[in-house]
C-alpha cells in the first residue's frame, strides 16, 4: 500500500512514535540493500527539487509498469540528498504499489531506523500495517496498527487498515467494532448510540 507524503517537520513528542518504533521492531525482518550504489542519479541538487522529482514520479504511476516504476524510485532514491528514511520509505511505497510487499517489507525497516517527519511517520504505519497483512504476517501487522500516531494526512487509515487486519485474523466481531467506531465522528448525530453499539460487539470477549 504505497503513497505520497508532505514536508519534514520536527517529530512530535508523545508514546506513539515510541509505540510504533517497537511494535515494528519487533515485527523486524532482516534489511539487505535494496538500492545499488551504482544506480544512475537524476539531477536532483536540493531537497526540494527531489521531493518534486518524487512527487512527479507518483503522479505518473498509473502509466508505467511495475519493474519501470521501481527502477525509477530506485534512482530518486540513490540521489536523495538528505540523510532521513524519506527516500527509503518512497522506495517501499513503490515496491508496495507494484506489489513488491516483500521487498517493501524491507524498507519501510530502514526508512524507521533512519527516522521520519510526522507526516510520513504516520504514513508508514498505515502502508507498512497493510503490507504486513498482505504477507500474512497479522499479529505484527496488528501491533503496528494499534501504536499508528494521528496524523491529519491519514485520518482514519489507520483505524480502517487495523479493521481489515483484525477480519483477516478471524477477530470479526473486534474489526467491525473499530470499523464502526472510525467513523463515529463524521456523523451528523447518533454519536452515543453507534459507540453503544459498536462497544456491545466485544463485550464479554475478555
Amino acid at each position: 500500500m504505497g503513497g505520497q507524503a508532505g514536508d519534514r517537520v520536527r517529530l512530535a513528542a508523545g508514546d506513539a512514535p515510541g509505540l510504533l518504533i517497537g511494535a515494528i521492531r519487533d515485527a523486524a525482518v532482516q534489511w539487505r540493500p535494496l538500492v545499488p550504489t551504482s544506480a544512475r542519479l537524476v539531477d536532483v541538487n536540493t531537497i526540494e527539487q527531489w521531493e518534486a522529482a518524487v512527487a512527479e514520479l507518483w503522479e505518473r504511476l498509473d502509466s508505467m509498469g511495475r519493474e519501470d516504476g521501481v527502477a525509477a524510485m530506485r534512482t530518486l532514491a540513490a540521489a536523495c540528498p538528505a540523510s532521513d528514511g524519506r527516500a527509503a520509505f518512497e522506495l517501499a511505497g513503490m515496491y508496495d504499489s507494484m506489489g513488491f510487499e516483500a521487498g517493501a517489507s524491507m524498507e519501510y525497516e530502514r526508512a524507521l531506523d533512519l527516522g521520519l517527519d510526522e507526516a510520513r511517520h504516520a504514513q508508514l504505519a498505515v502502508q507498512y500495517g497493510s503490507t504486513l497483512r498482505n504477507l500474512g504476517r497479522l499479529d505484527e501487522a496488528i501491533a503496528v496498527l494499534r501504536a499508528a500516531p494521528t496524523h491529519e494526512s491519514t485520518g482514519t487509515a489507520p483505524r480502517i487498515v487495523l479493521a481489515l487486519a483484525l477480519h483477516s485474523a478471524g477477530r470479526r466481531d473486534e474489526a467491525l467494532r473499530i470499523a464502526i467506531e472510525a467513523q463515529i465522528d463524521a456523523l451528523p448525530r447518533y454519536h452515543r448510540s453507534m459507540r453503544n453499539y459498536a462497544a456491545a460487539l466485544t463485550e464479554g470477549s475478555g
